[in-house]
């Protein structure tokens, strides 16, 4: 995984800033980073109360060592607003 990074990486002057984002969004998501990944979508692309959720949720997957079932599905609706919106539009 790292190598197939690197090589994109290295290939980023060829790229805008949102192809830049999706590439690390989808990396961190291929490595299993997900609600860490949830909380860098709404620093990128939310508000301030979006930001302030995905951090609590963060701090709670780490206390509980686990994703919470009723967490998951406000993570799962700001996924899909943020980077699956150019979908919606279709």
């Amino acid at each position: 995984m790292y190598k197939v990074f690197r090589e994109l990486m290295d290939k980023r002057q060829d790229w805008d800033q949102e192809q830049l984002e999706r590439i690390i969004i989808d990396c961190l998501d291929d490595m299993n980073f997900h609600t860490f990944n949830y909380l860098l979508i709404a620093y990128l692309f939310g508000t301030y109360e979006e930001i302030e959720k995905a951090a609590e949720i963060m701090l709670e997957h780490e206390r509980a060592g686990k994703a919470l079932p009723h967490n998951m599905e406000w993570q799962k609706k700001l996924r899909c607003k943020y980077l699956f919106k150019e979908a919606a539009n279709e």
